[in-house]
C-alpha cells in the first residue's frame, strides 16, 4: 500500500483527494491549514511521527498558494528541507493555480522553484478544484511506475 500526504489550505480540496485515493487502494492522509506556517510546522510533526528514511511516504502533495501567500508551498518545501525531512518522501507533486489547465500559462517563480529543487516539471500540476485528474494521475504513475524516488544528492564543492 501506498502512502500519500496533502498538504493544503482548503478542507474541500483536500477531503475530495483523500477520498479519490483512498477509493484507490492508497493511504491517503491530510493536512489542512490557512496559514503556510502552520502547515509546514504540521507536516514536519506529522513527517517525524509517521515517516523516516527507512519508510518514507511515497508521494507528498503541496498546494503552492496559500491564503497568506501566493508560494506558501515553496517555504513549507524549504522548512521540510532545512529540519532535514527531505529523505521522509519520495516524491513531491506541486498542485497549483500558477498553471493553468493547458500548460500555457505557468509562474517564472514556480518554475524557479522546481528548478532549484530538482522537482521534474511533470510533477506541476495545474490546480483544478472541479476535478483532479491530472493530480491523480500522476500519483498513481510515480507509485505504480518504475521512477526513481526525485531525490538527488548534492556533491560538496
Amino acid at each position: 500500500m501506498s502512502v500519500v500526504l496533502i498538504v493544503e489550505d482548503t478542507e474541500f480540496e483536500a477531503e475530495r483527494i483523500v477520498n479519490v485515493l483512498s477509493e484507490k487502494g492508497h493511504e491517503a492522509h491530510k493536512i489542512v491549514r490557512d496559514q503556510f506556517e502552520d502547515a509546514g510546522d504540521a507536516a514536519e510533526e506529522w513527517l517525524k511521527q509517521h515517516a523516516s528514511e527507512k519508510t518514507p511516504v511515497d508521494v507528498l502533495v503541496l498546494d503552492i498558494k496559500f491564503k497568506n501567500s501566493g508560494f506558501g508551498g515553496t517555504f513549507i518545501y524549504e522548512h521540510l528541507i532545512r529540519k532535514g525531512l527531505r529523505r521522509h518522501w519520495k516524491h513531491t507533486i506541486v498542485c497549483s493555480v500558477w498553471k493553468d489547465l493547458e500548460g500555457t500559462q505557468m509562474s517564472e517563480t514556480v518554475k524557479v522553484f522546481l528548478l532549484n529543487t530538482f522537482i521534474p516539471e511533470e510533477n506541476w500540476i495545474p490546480k483544478n478544484t472541479k476535478s483532479n485528474e491530472r493530480l491523480i494521475a500522476r500519483i498513481d504513475g510515480l507509485i505504480r511506475g518504475s521512477e526513481e524516488p526525485t531525490i538527488v544528492k548534492l556533491e560538496r564543492w
